[in-house]
């Protein structure tokens, strides 16, 4: 057993747990911590204009930027969800039997801290 200060284990210790009370004790210095969570950069909201109905099942579409193209997937009844943990400009389509197709242009998502952020546009078709 070593003098304590000198075992390099122990000065270790004793360096991160001041460094995290000091940090815990500054508020412009908070510990940031991400999720693992993966966070869609688009969901679409697909409902019926007249009803208000969801249209999610039967509803199809895409996203795209460039050369990028993603599939919209479900993510509940009510929405679909494409772009996962991609920021960038993208346009777009949804499609339903019965309906007039649905588009839009130049939505943007952000990249934020740690995700991205979602953008959520409402498709009344």
């Amino acid at each position: 057993m070593g003098i304590p200060g000198r075992d390099p284990v122990m000065r270790g210790v004793i360096h991160l747990v001041g460094v995290l009370a000091a940090s815990a004790g500054c508020g412009s210095r908070d510990l940031l911590v991400c999720t693992d969570q993966f966070v869609p950069g688009i969901v679409v909201e697909v409902s019926d204009s007249v009803t208000g109905a969801s249209l999610v099942p039967g509803a199809r579409g895409a996203v795209h930027e460039g050369a990028f193209i993603d599939s919209l997937r479900p993510l509940s009844p009510t929405a679909l969800q494409a772009a996962g943990e991609r920021a960038g400009t993208y346009d777009i389509a949804v499609v339903h039997a019965g309906y007039v197709d649905w588009a839009r242009a130049g939505v943007r998502v952000r990249q934020g801290v740690c995700h991205v952020q979602t953008v959520t546009v409402s498709a009344r078709l």
